[in-house]
């Protein structure tokens, strides 16, 4: 299992640098299609959808995806998208906390596909943003606002092995601890403070990027426990087995989905 987990992340990093550093806007549009296409199957099956209509769910998402890429360069559609989608992640939160048990799938929840495809599309337009479009759009802004999502991560794991005692979401997630998630956010503006020393945003940036730091950070543990949710729903322990030893697409993405709707209308909105 160990063998296989290295082997994948491994993979995934040097696609990872090539697509985000060195590929041309349709490439990396490309690539994005790509993987919104595969965590739209994810959510789809997760969603008691058929292997056929998860096929065609897919296809649809990431067409939708290439052409909204290709054509979406307003940023104020763009912003709009983001504001969307930070509304629904609020609100998401909100539903965590008052209903975290979610009832068990058991016939094609179609609501939930339309959702998770929506929420899959503003992602990667939010991403072609950063890249691209955004104010100062860059692969490092882009790389800044993924790594919040991997180093809050990895703050919260190490804090709240080392200091955890309260829960966060015991019914969704046991693991996960209030003092986790304070020590992730301490790892995310940690990471604003080295970034600030060693890249030297551009003027006039810098209160966007914090603010969208402070922000987004937290809000990724919102779009893990969601789609936590959806998989004890579905009675699944990984959105699939297509990335060897780490799960689905869906399950190295589910930060992701929050976490950059966020950042993205925070940034746009100040930078």
């Amino acid at each position: 299992m160990l063998k296989e987990r290295v082997i994948t992340a491994i993979v995934l990093l040097v696609v990872f640098v090539a697509v985000f550093f060195f590929a041309s806007e349709r490439v990396f549009q490309l690539a994005m299609a790509i993987v919104a296409a595969a965590a739209a199957y994810e959510w789809a099956s997760l969603s008691a959808l058929d292997t056929k209509r998860c096929q065609i769910v897919s296809v649809v998402v990431g067409f939708i995806t290439l052409l909204l890429t290709g054509v979406l360069s307003n940023l104020v559609l763009v912003g709009v998208l983001a504001w969307l989608g930070l509304a629904f992640w609020v609100f998401a939160l909100h539903k965590l906390r008052t209903a975290p048990v979610k009832r068990s799938i058991h016939s094609p929840d179609w609501f939930g596909v339309v959702l998770g495809s929506v929420l899959i599309v503003i992602t990667v337009v939010c991403l072609q943003s950063l890249r691209f479009n955004a104010p100062h759009a860059s692969a490092w802004l882009l790389l800044y606002c993924l790594s919040l999502v991997w180093v809050m991560d990895t703050g919260a794991y190490f804090a709240g092995k080392r200091f955890g005692r309260t829960k966060l979401a015991p019914s969704i997630s046991p693991g996960k601890t209030r003092e986790g998630v304070i020590g992730g956010v301490a790892a995310a503006c940690s990471l604003f403070l080295i970034s600030v020393l060693f890249v030297g945003w551009p003027n006039g940036t810098l209160l966007a990027i914090f603010l969208a730091t402070i922000v987004s950070a937290p809000f990724s543990v919102v779009g893990d426990l969601f789609e936590s949710q959806l998989k004890r729903a579905a009675g699944a322990k990984d959105s699939s087995d297509l990335l060897p030893g780490h799960g689905g697409v869906l399950d190295r993405i589910d930060g992701v989905l929050a976490a950059v709707p966020m950042f993205t209308a925070i940034y746009l909105w100040l930078a």
